[in-house]
């Protein structure tokens, strides 16, 4: 059954509401909501009704989004709040983050609203869950000094002149002596402590004047129920401030301590969550920014009047270099956001291993070509001609693995070594990347596969990157059967091995001796041509960009197009005419 969510929108458009609830379905949620766009109607839904999220576009005629985010937050504290913006900017996205927002997202990007939606309730209760700790904690403390003698309170009494001593039975038994062993001294006593906190103990009596100790304390024997301590009591002193004579209690707070570790703990991680957030929106803001600036400048210069061929080229080949750049970002997000939704699939089909290994070739020799490195691939051992296992995602991984030591590494050489070892639980394939590279300490390489965490900040300003590529690598060769493991020397190298299940040889070839000469014959040779269309096609597409493009290259194939820009037109005339294709936008007006 779904669960149900009530969501309050602090939004001035009917329309962008009715899109976030479209995404919104998409995560089963039963939804009842509100819409909102001013602060005294704001004010009148939080104090009616409790909420299970909020979702606030930025900027609004009458409203705006920080206001809204202050507003939730003094009257609805623990209710995620999600805010949504036309236009994300890098010191807007980050001071939203401080200011206590759960999440920043894009209008262009609705895509992230229901793993985003996820995290938030999932936070949210976390905070929840936290505070009612705390809260407990300070209670179950009272309860506690209100009934030493009944809840785990055991009394002691020692004479500091003969060294005697008196314990109570639960005395006995939260230090682990037995009442029936050597009678208890002063020195038992201070015995049953941990080493590190018994001259604690003594100090309390011979280095002070006190009349009075209080004492946490670890117990001796990590053996024991009780593990820590309170201990507490009066001194008698004589006229020269000597010791004779305490009298006290101790009290085990184990359960105690326990639990203000786990909230410590657990208020870190969270701290450490938000940390890691606003991180990842600084860089990936930068990141985005970077290839945009490229795509726009060189537009712009695109545009100039009396520019040089090769100019022009080269400024289209610029434009064209850092799109692709810049839909790469975007896939990763993309992945990663399926990845943490848990809906990345991946398929099994028979895949022949060679030409995958020759088209990655052909692709990264010229890279490692560029920037004047080695690169080098050797087979240790016969290999399958044909594989099971998805080819785009372990296309994927090698090209990440590849480009990874193509960037790190400013000289000598990038060698992968391909070894089949099959067995009697499967099959499994290695691909080892073997760079000259930068390197890794062993710290570095225990965060690698971290998301948005590269080897250091240093790493990221020098070489670029948002650190998700090698976390979606992992989790991909997870869902291929297999892990990713690196071992690295800093200023020496990496060595990144990839292992999956190949499955079953469709024919069971094995090819023998193979090199890398060998693998090029296995690539055939691409034939353009031009491909014609003859049909009606309805085009529906509300960008106006993208219907001249389509509509282009559709008409320059010989087809009749016809351009709907909103849903309502094409529901009119895809039933008033007769079309052989319909080919939509996934999301319009």
């Amino acid at each position: 059954m779904p669960q149900k969510l009530k969501v309050l929108f602090v939004e001035d458009s009917v329309v962008d509401v009715a899109l976030l609830l479209r995404e919104l379905r998409k995560g089963n949620w039963d939804i009842a909501h509100e819409r909102v766009d001013a602060p005294e109607e704001m004010r009148t839904a939080l104090d009616a009704h409790p909420w299970d999220l909020i979702i606030a576009d930025y900027s609004m005629p009458r409203f705006s989004g920080p206001e809204a985010l202050s507003l939730a937050r003094e009257r609805a504290q623990d209710v995620p709040f999600i805010l949504v913006s036309g236009k994300v900017g890098e010191e807007t996205a980050v001071e939203a983050m401080k200011a206590g927002a759960d999440d920043y997202l894009f209008k262009g990007d609705v895509k992230r609203l229901v793993p985003a939606v996820n995290r938030a309730l999932r936070d949210a209760q976390n905070r929840i869950n936290a505070r009612r700790t705390t809260e407990e904690l300070r209670t179950r403390e009272v309860q506690l000094k209100d009934a030493q003698r009944l809840a785990h309170l055991g009394t002691w009494h020692l004479d500091l002149r003969t060294g005697a001593a008196a314990w109570s039975d639960e005395t006995y038994r939260m230090l682990g002596a037995d009442p029936y062993g050597p009678p208890p001294t002063f020195e038992r006593f201070v015995a049953s402590l941990h080493p590190e906190d018994q001259q604690l103990f003594k100090d309390a009596f011979y280095a002070t004047s006190a009349t009075s100790i209080q004492l946490d304390c670890r117990l001796a024997s990590q053996m024991m129920t009780v593990q820590f301590a309170h201990i507490r009591g009066e001194i008698l002193r004589d006229a020269n401030g000597s010791p004779l004579e305490a009298t006290g209690m101790i009290q085990d707070i184990t359960e105690r301590h326990l639990a203000n570790v786990q909230v410590r703990q657990a208020r870190e991680a969270a701290e450490a969550a938000n940390r890691a957030k606003s991180e990842f929106l600084a860089n990936m803001s930068h990141e985005i920014r970077t290839p945009m600036t490229a795509i726009l400048g060189f537009a712009e210069m695109l545009s100039q009047p009396n520019q040089a061929p090769a100019d022009r080229d080269e400024c289209i080949q610029t434009v064209r270099r850092n799109a692709l750049h810049l839909l790469e970002l975007i896939n990763d997000i993309l992945d990663l956001s399926k990845i943490e939704a848990g809906k990345m699939s991946v398929e099994r089909l028979q895949c022949d291993l060679p030409r995958l290994l020759a088209e990655l070739i052909s692709l990264l020799r010229p890279r490692a070509t560029e920037k004047r490195l080695g690169f080098e691939v050797t087979f240790d051992g016969a290999i399958p001609r044909s594989i099971t296992t998805d080819p785009t995602r372990l296309r994927q991984i090698l090209l990440n693995l590849l480009g990874n030591a193509l960037k790190f590494t400013a000289a000598g050489k990038i060698h992968l070594r391909v070894r089949y070892k099959p067995g009697p639980r499967g099959n499994m394939l290695a691909f080892e990347v073997i760079d000259t590279g930068i390197g890794l300490t062993t710290d570095q390489s225990s965060r690698l596969f971290h998301p948005f965490t590269q080897g250091e900040e240093s790493t990221t300003r020098k070489f670029g990157g948002t650190g998700l590529g090698l976390t979606i690598s992992q989790q991909l060769a997870h869902l291929l059967g297999g892990q990713i493991h690196v071992e690295s020397v800093p200023d020496v190298g990496s060595t990144f091995t990839l292992h999956i299940d190949a499955g079953h040889s469709a024919d069971g070839e094995m090819l023998h001796n193979l090199n890398e000469t060998m693998l090029s014959k296995t690539l055939p040779t691409k034939q353009w041509q031009t491909i014609p269309l003859h049909g009606r096609i309805l085009l529906v597409e509300d960008g106006r960009d993208n219907q001249r493009l389509l509509s282009t290259h559709l008409r320059a194939a010989g087809a009749e197009v016809v351009i709907a820009e909103n849903g309502q037109l094409a529901v009119d005339f895809a039933t008033s005419s007769n079309f052989d294709v319909i080919l939509m936008d996934m999301q319009m007006p």
